[in-house]
């Protein structure tokens, strides 16, 4: 089974990838891995998971929209799109989840990552990919747009919408992964600057 969250960061991306490493699946949680390797699979014309070996679980999968350093249409929302109609397209009986979360709130923390990156010594001299701007009308557009597109590619019924956030606990996860015979306990608190 391939699961892929769809959900933007800052969504709790985190609890979910740990509570699914918790129970044995193999994750990757990485938006810097993930794009590259597969946008090299999409310019090649190859299976969108060529260059992932014993991956179960992908989260995070993309970068903010305002992030430097790279292909302007690696943070595009069409790069998004093409990525899910592909995936969609390569794996007939994919399972995706949409973390999601209220706009306030996921701009704050957003926001908070930012700052973060400000207060590390060198960050902008060690990394390529860079994201040190705060654009909350940019985000807001990423937002809106990226949730519109899931909303209206998928049926709800065939998705899972989570908001760790707000109190959506595993059982739900679990339900719709058919997984038995867990713990239900609530997902973890990881990442929680805001």
């Amino acid at each position: 089974m391939k699961i892929f969250n769809i959900g933007l960061n800052k969504t709790a991306t985190m609890s979910l990838n740990k509570i699914l490493q918790n129970i044995g699946f193999k994750t990757l949680h990485d938006p810097k891995i993930f794009t590259l390797k597969v946008y090299k699979s999409m310019r090649k014309k190859k299976h969108i998971l060529k260059y992932f070996k014993n991956i179960d679980f992908f989260s995070d999968l993309f970068f903010a929209s305002n992030v430097t350093g790279c292909d302007n249409y690696l943070v595009s929302s069409d790069f998004r799109e093409d990525v899910i109609k592909k995936i969609i397209y390569d794996i007939p009986d994919v399972k995706f989840i949409i973390t999601k979360r209220d706009l306030g709130p996921w701009l704050a923390s957003r926001e908070a990552h930012v700052k973060r990156n400000h207060a590390r010594p060198n960050y902008s001299k060690r990394k390529k990919y860079i994201w040190l701007d705060i654009d909350r009308e940019q985000w807001m557009d990423e937002y809106k747009k990226h949730y519109e597109f899931i909303e209206n590619l998928f049926d709800k019924s065939e998705v899972l919408y989570l908001d760790i956030c707000a109190g959506d606990n595993p059982a739900k996860l679990f339900d719709f992964l058919k997984i038995r015979d867990v713990s239900t306990e609530n997902f973890p608190t990881l990442n929680n600057y805001r």
